[in-house]
């Protein structure tokens, strides 16, 4: 009897179809049958027979033995509310969820995730949070007027700003206000242009190096950068460790740089749906191999 891994992300994804491409094994030996399903087509139910209680158009997803959370869309906030309600329904079901619904909210609040990493003795970046643009400006004056303001829940460098300029954080604190986001403020980390991300799978540790293109402070893959072999240190891989277990996660992309050539690796953010596509070519390993032991390992 194969176990059944529901999979959240489109069929048509990279991610899903590296997955179905890599060894078809479960940890175990049992076969693994990998399933699609759309978070957008979500839905539960509670009394209604003919309904199963979490589903999406085509699939039972209580009937799944595990579900690997591999992207979180955008929504509006009962969407998404909605969509983390239901993940936890389903882990209290008995179903595995990697990464926990827990470790999620964590990761993808910027704020929540950095605080308990330097609660608990991680280097971060200087960061601030507020809703207003007078407490922006005012922080951005003590941080030198050197900052870079983001949205606490987003990814891949979109809308991205390095502030420099009152006139311009003015008028980007006010977009973000206007909008309905909250001001999230980071202290430039000045790290030449590169940064290291470190992928922990399990006990497994696969990582690169991002060079980001020629006068550009952004090293995200997402955003026109490149990718080479890092071998990490070892206070590198303990870190990374450490900023996983903190933020729950078993699957975990951890983002570190050096600020202004300091021995003192800063953790810039952690990724509980970290993308492993290159990782994956500039390590030459089966990273995806390695997603679907660590999801299956002591099921069935």
């Amino acid at each position: 009897m194969s176990l059944r891994v529901g999979v959240l992300a489109p069929e048509s994804s990279w991610h899903f179809r590296d997955l179905q491409r890599s060894n078809s094994m479960a940890a175990n030996g049992q076969k693994v049958e990998l399933v699609a399903v759309d978070f957008a087509t979500l839905a539960a139910s509670v009394g209604i027979e003919e309904i199963a209680p979490f589903s999406d158009f085509a699939n039972s997803v209580q009937a799944m033995d595990a579900v690997i959370v591999r992207t979180m869309p955008k929504g509006s906030l009962q969407q998404i509310v909605f969509r983390m309600d239901l993940l936890h329904r389903l882990e209290s079901a008995g179903i595995r969820i990697v990464n926990s619904p827990r470790s999620v909210e964590i990761a993808i609040d910027k704020y929540l995730s950095l605080a308990l990493m330097a609660d608990n003795g991680i280097s971060i970046p200087a960061f601030a949070v507020c809703q207003t643009v007078e407490q922006g400006l005012d922080t951005f004056e003590r941080m030198g007027r050197d900052a870079i303001l983001k949205p606490i829940f987003g990814s891949m460098g979109k809308h991205v700003y390095r502030l420099s300029e009152i006139s311009e954080a003015r008028s980007l604190m006010q977009r973000f206000v206007d909008q309905g986001e909250v001001i999230y403020l980071q202290k430039f980390v000045r790290h030449g242009g590169s940064d290291i991300r470190i992928l922990v799978v399990g006990e497994e540790i696969f990582s690169m190096r991002r060079i980001g293109p020629a006068g550009s402070w952004l090293t995200n893959i997402a955003r026109g950068s490149t990718a080479e072999r890092y071998r990490p240190n070892a206070k590198e891989v303990e870190l990374a460790r450490k900023a996983a277990k903190i933020n729950r996660c078993e699957i975990a992309g951890i983002d570190i740089a050096y600020d202004n050539g300091s021995d003192d690796p800063l953790v810039l953010e952690v990724n509980a749906s970290p993308g492993w596509e290159a990782i994956q070519n500039v390590c030459e390993s089966d990273v995806a191999n390695s997603v679907l032991k660590a999801v299956t390992t002591n099921l069935g």
